[in-house]
């Protein structure tokens, strides 16, 4: 047998490591040419890492994960019979354990012909080096993860081209609202100031977390990705942002210092949630992000990628305010359809509006009074009460 020192051999090139038999003292040695199923070590991958930690002065026996070092198998669909079924049969025969608890099933990325993307088979597919300087390694990988467990999928230039525009827009976002919190540390309790639109957005906020965390929990990458990219898009871009402009830069009366620091302080933490929620899927843009707009505040984790996953914090959460938030993204959406029926830009003004709510809404919502003039363009904003809710729109 070759010597531990001398490994890796190939033994139909390289010597024995005697010249002479020790059992018969014959000369002429001739290594062996059968090769043997390359499963034989992967079968005791768990193991293998295991003693990863040997040169680091920690022995199998100190070691407690030395068995079972990680929970997680995972692995594409064609080697299940093999890597998977082997490693368990394997385990349970020299140790009587399994290695893992959990298996985690993905599919093949296909070229546009159906076949598997491989660095081992160029003829299959093309060297991906210059797809990737091309769409950027963060768009690929947002493609790769809306892909469901276990399923194929083919290259899609599209789908490419949509996580470059959400990498563009996060992008613009945090331009946005980076010179509004700079040297801007807030605790994480919400301050008294916080008016129902900003206690819908952090309200939001927490059930947008619980629910990214519960699908990462089931290995559910795609439903994760998806519900981080629902609340940026929509609650805090197309809705939070145009409600509080006028708070944020002050241009209109009414608008007070802790008005102000009320919707810094929630996009401080929205932004924060948003990058983390990010970080598996964009891994580069979100620690660029992150570097500029919050390392200089958070010193003690300089980067994304060593920082805590982000929890819901329990003053955050207000059901009322979520059912109110809602209703007022009817009138706006109200608005905005009028707006868009009548061929008007979405920055035009507007002389009043006329907004009934139900009772239980319309003291709430006399606090969010700037935000509404602010995302309608309208001048005057009357709040009655209503059975439904309603929106009288005056040019």
């Amino acid at each position: 047998l070759a010597r531990r020192s001398s490994l890796p051999v190939d033994p139909q090139e390289d010597p024995p490591p005697v010249s002479t038999c020790p059992q018969c003292g014959g000369a002429s040695i001739k290594g062996e040419h059968d090769v043997m199923d390359t499963w034989a070590t992967s079968s005791v991958t768990p193991q293998i890492c295991g003693t990863l930690l040997e040169p680091y002065g920690v022995s199998p026996e100190e070691f407690d994960r030395y068995f079972r070092p990680m929970t997680l198998r995972p692995n594409a669909h064609d080697i299940i019979r093999t890597w998977d079924f082997y490693t368990v049969v394997r385990s349970l025969s020299l140790l009587d354990e399994i290695p893992w608890t959990d298996v985690l099933i993905s599919g093949h990325a296909l070229d546009p012909e159906g076949k598997k993307l491989s660095k081992s088979k160029r003829t299959a597919a093309e060297d991906p080096t210059a797809f990737l300087e091309e769409h950027s390694a963060d768009a690929v990988r947002y493609w790769a993860t809306g892909v469901a467990l276990g399923g194929d999928t083919v290259t899609s230039t599209e789908i490419i081209r949509k996580g470059q525009r959400l990498v563009t827009k996060l992008w613009n976002a945090s331009r946005l609202i980076a010179p509004h919190i700079e040297n801007f540390q807030p605790s994480p309790e919400p301050p008294a100031t916080l008016n129902v639109i900003d206690q819908w957005l952090l309200h939001r906020l927490n059930e947008t977390i619980t629910q990214a965390t519960s699908f990462f929990t089931g290995y559910d990458f795609r439903g994760a990705r998806e519900i981080a990219e629902q609340f940026f898009w929509g609650d805090l871009c197309d809705n939070y942002l145009e409600l509080i402009k006028f708070r944020l830069y002050g241009q209109v009366d009414g608008v007070t210092p802790e008005s102000r620091d009320a919707c810094r302080f929630v996009l401080y933490h929205a932004l924060l949630a948003v990058l983390k929620l990010f970080a598996p899927f964009l891994p580069f843009i979100s620690e660029e992000l992150y570097t500029c707009v919050y390392s200089h505040l958070l010193s003690t984790t300089p980067s994304i990628h060593r920082s805590a996953w982000p929890v819901p914090h329990p003053a955050w959460y207000s059901p009322p305010s979520l059912t109110i938030g809602q209703q007022l993204l009817e009138v706006v959406e109200a608005v905005r359809r009028y707006k868009s029926e009548h061929h008007l830009s979405m920055a035009t003004t507007l002389s009043a509006l006329h907004i009934t709510l139900p009772d239980s809404a319309a003291g709430s919502v006399q606090t969010a009074e700037v935000d509404l003039r602010s995302v309608t363009r309208a001048h005057l904003v009357k709040v009655g009460p209503g059975d439904t809710v309603g929106v009288e729109i005056i040019v």
